[in-house]
């Protein structure tokens, strides 16, 4: 049930439609092009934050729905490193079919909230672990 759920989240937002534009959105700007790298290097902090909970599973646990649901409470560092490469250039793409308002609200709104799981990892106590 878990994996049906994770599917339904991965393609939700694509065109469900033969129909459907599939033209890009907006032109990107030099602050859209900002923020998408600050957000990728988030996603890649969080990544090295969750391969140490992999690592230390007899002290931590991953509790993101999505990220448990796909490589489990003590993450499968493959598994991790498959998400991981699906994550950041799939949400750089996801941002290239937004119009320009639309991709900043979404960019900004992905910024806090990835920012804020990094910040509460760390001032917990988690460690980070880079896979090179």
């Amino acid at each position: 049930m878990r994996r049906l759920i994770l599917l339904v989240l991965m393609f939700a937002p694509f065109p469900a439609f033969a129909d459907a534009d599939l033209s890009f959105g907006a032109p990107w700007t030099r602050e859209d092009t900002g923020r998408q790298a600050f957000i990728s290097g988030l996603y890649l902090y969080d990544y090295a934050q969750t391969r140490y909970v992999g690592q230390h599973c007899d002290q931590w646990k991953e509790t993101g729905p999505i990220v448990a649901g796909f490589a489990g409470e003590c993450p499968n560092l493959k598994r991790l490193a498959i998400w991981n490469a699906i994550l950041i250039p799939g949400h750089a793409w996801l941002m290239t079919r937004l119009d320009r308002d639309m991709r900043t609200i979404f960019q900004r709104t992905f910024i806090v909230v990835e920012g804020a799981n990094v910040y509460r990892n760390s001032k917990i106590g988690v460690g980070v672990s880079w896979p090179w």
